[in-house]
């Protein structure tokens, strides 16, 4: 009984997603807003009810919660809040960043991580402020550092790809997604007209981010503890 219901706990999460997954792609019944928003309170949710005593759990927890506290400023609360929302998804990053760490085990990787990451986020600055001739702000700064550790934890997480497959591919979606809203700022940057190839593939009926971004996140709450129920089942 103890197996069939902890399935059937693994099974109602993944069916509620899919629902919500649903109203978010087609915009029923709910505002996409708040759809969108419970979507990641279920996955905090599933994270705390499979609690485990250990680090990769504490880790995911903690990084669930400020994603969430990421999509409160970008969901609920407007784009107006939007580098206090790239500052908690940093935080998320260098929480997966401890996280894969921790799981690599290698002193010299782990050493090498930090050093790429801190020599490309210094140059994608310099390339950005000085050769881009972009006017210097806080967001593109905090978002330069953002999108660095989030490419490279996925990089380094696929040093243990088979024992992190659904958070390697989590990632990998995370990455997706924000592919899309780069692309989206691009052309507003650019000032892109509506029937130009770039605008009309990124700009869809549908929320295309999200269409990334969900799995992502589902994934990445699976990944929490997902083996060792595998394995206790």
């Amino acid at each position: 009984m103890k197996n069939q219901m902890k399935w059937a706990f693994f099974s109602l999460f993944l069916l509620i997603e899919v629902f919500l997954y649903i109203l978010i792609l087609s915009n029923l019944i709910l505002p996409t807003n708040i759809s969108c928003y419970l979507s990641i309170c279920f996955c905090l949710l599933f994270i705390i009810l499979n609690y485990e005593k250990s680090i990769r759990w504490f880790l995911l927890f903690f990084a669930m919660i400020f994603t969430l506290i990421a999509d409160t400023f970008l969901v609920l609360l407007n784009v107006s809040f939007q580098e206090l929302a790239i500052c908690s998804f940093s935080i998320v990053q260098i929480l997966y960043a401890i996280k894969i760490a921790n799981d690599i085990n290698n002193k010299k990787i782990n050493i090498i991580s930090i050093i790429v990451r801190f020599l490309l986020v210094v140059f994608l600055y310099i390339l950005t402020f000085l050769i881009l001739k972009i006017e210097f702000s806080f967001l593109i700064f905090i978002s330069l550092f953002y999108f660095v550790n989030l490419f490279f934890n996925f990089v380094f997480a696929c040093f243990k790809f088979k024992n992190n497959i659904l958070f390697c591919v989590g990632l990998f979606l995370f990455i997706l997604c924000d592919v899309v809203i780069g692309l989206q700022f691009v052309c507003d940057i650019f000032a892109l007209s509506t029937e130009h190839w770039l605008y009309q593939i990124v700009f869809q009926p549908f929320n295309l981010a999200w269409l990334f971004y969900l799995p992502s996140q589902v994934l990445i709450s699976l990944s929490a503890n997902f083996n060792q129920v595998v394995k206790r089942i």
